[in-house]
């Protein structure tokens, strides 16, 4: 493209200044060809896992985060000591700024890199539409809070947009609640606590990781398989479906069940025991 702005920024690193240039440039835009038989993709955006996708794929965070942030507390702790002494107190705080901009960078790196190959890989990209503030608001504590701060959620889910725009892949959002607690195969609601990592269905015996699940029980609400629609038409939340209650022989007890379910146009068939 032909280059039109660039900005200089000046960065303090304690000994020394680092200068950095960023360089805008005008491109001609491409309509992309519109595929015959779009791939979708429900992606779950998380803590434990960076984000888990429908077809099985789980990202992790980067490998050197847990050592990462030790480091970061004992140069914290070491700059705290020698505040005392100026010429100590300025390596302490040139070494924390080189860590944590080396922290920042392998965050973004992983990032770029997990946007890059979801929309690379599909035509159609499913999301849950999370407001990153509201849950760092129903935090349960402070080391909840640093996980939702070092997992950059907002950055990932804008940076899947971004590209998808620039690819000309669709972006489909839809409402996040209830994805963890029902059952992607049979549309039962199983309850389970934040600590529980893998969906067990007692009803239909569907046993993976709920992230995975969460990401099925995404893709499901907002696209179905149909024909692409229209660019300026919004998906639902749900599409479709009927609320009823169903009896099901409950397979740890052996006793029967009633349990009410909404079933979709694309869920399975359910078979009464």
């Amino acid at each position: 493209g032909e280059p039109k702005t660039c900005m200089i920024s000046r960065k303090d690193m304690g000994t020394h200044m680092e200068y950095y240039a960023c360089i805008s440039c005008e491109c001609t835009a491409t309509e992309p060809n519109e595929p015959t038989e779009p791939k979708a993709v429900g992606v779950d955006i998380g803590i434990r896992h960076m984000a888990a996708t429908s077809d099985g794929k789980l990202y992790d965070h980067s490998n050197d985060m847990r050592n990462d942030l030790k480091k970061l507390k004992k140069l914290s702790r070491r700059l705290s000591r020698d505040c005392c002494d100026p010429d100590k107190e300025r390596k302490a705080r040139s070494r924390l700024r080189h860590h944590h901009r080396n922290m920042v960078n392998k965050r973004k790196e992983n990032i770029e890199r997990i946007s890059k190959e979801m929309v690379d890989n599909n035509d159609i990209i499913v999301m849950e539409k999370l407001n990153v503030k509201k849950l760092w608001n129903r935090s349960l504590s402070k080391s909840m809070t640093r996980c939702f701060v070092n997992s950059s959620l907002g950055l990932l889910r804008n940076r899947i947009q971004s590209k998808a725009e620039c690819a000309g892949k669709r972006i489909i959002e839809v409402n996040p609640k209830g994805t963890s607690q029902m059952c992607s195969q049979c549309g039962a609601e199983v309850k389970k606590k934040l600590n529980i990592r893998m969906h067990s269905c007692p009803f239909c015996g569907l046993a993976v990781d709920r992230d995975i699940n969460a990401a099925i029980n995404i893709l499901h609400r907002g696209w179905t398989g149909h024909p692409v629609p229209a660019k300026d038409e919004s998906p639902t939340a749900m599409i479709g479906g009927e609320a009823r209650t169903e009896t099901f022989a409950d397979r740890s007890t052996g006793s029967l069940r009633c349990v009410k379910v909404r079933l979709y146009s694309h869920s399975r068939s359910l078979i009464q025991q």
